[in-house]
């Protein structure tokens, strides 16, 4: 939004400027309409949310618990077991949302079926990717952001890089892709 405004040769910025530039954006790149994520999408979203969250602290625990003195691993192992009963308390909500709505039982059913693939990214794709299954496998790999990108002009070619898209998305990807790697021998 900002760069758009510097282009258009604004460069103050106040609230009431800001929405201006978003009315001419607007109007400029005439953006399809959306639509807010169903009530279920949206819960199943916000507790994967909360999960990572979890999963990241529980990452910087078990970090500390390398570097830092015997003297304080009782309370880090402490707060590591309590992440991994709120994690628990997120997995069976999440399963109990999944399993209400046979549509999504079903595909959450075909993406575990894929080696690899667990509950976590079945329930990722459900809510951060409700396109698959309705674009072709470039438009998608282009929305996660795990299409290579090209940044050529005349004759030179530059090296293709992947960038943007949905982060949760491609990261859990990414961790299934490497779990995968590593037990499947093929």
């Amino acid at each position: 939004m900002r760069s758009f405004a510097k282009f258009a040769g604004r460069l103050a910025k106040t609230d009431k400027l800001d929405a201006m530039d978003i009315a001419h954006i607007g109007e400029a790149m005439k953006p399809r309409l959306s639509t807010l994520k169903p009530e279920k999408p949206r819960e199943i979203s916000d507790l994967l949310t909360v999960r990572s969250q979890y999963l990241e602290m529980s990452t910087m625990q078990k970090k500390r618990l390398q570097r830092m003195p015997k003297s304080v691993h009782k309370p880090i192992q402490t707060i590591l077991n309590t992440i991994k009963k709120e994690l628990q308390g997120i997995d069976k909500p999440l399963d109990k949302l999944i399993n209400s709505v046979s549509q999504w039982r079903q595909r959450r059913d075909l993406l575990l079926s894929a080696k690899g693939g667990g509950n976590v990214l079945a329930y990722t794709l459900k809510s951060e990717l409700p396109e698959l299954g309705k674009l072709n496998r470039k438009e998608i790999a282009a929305l996660v952001g795990i299409a290579p990108m090209n940044r050529d002009s005349g004759r030179f070619q530059r090296k293709r890089y992947i960038r943007g898209g949905r982060h949760r998305v491609s990261t859990d990807l990414f961790v299934s892709n490497m779990s995968a790697i590593q037990h499947i021998p093929k």
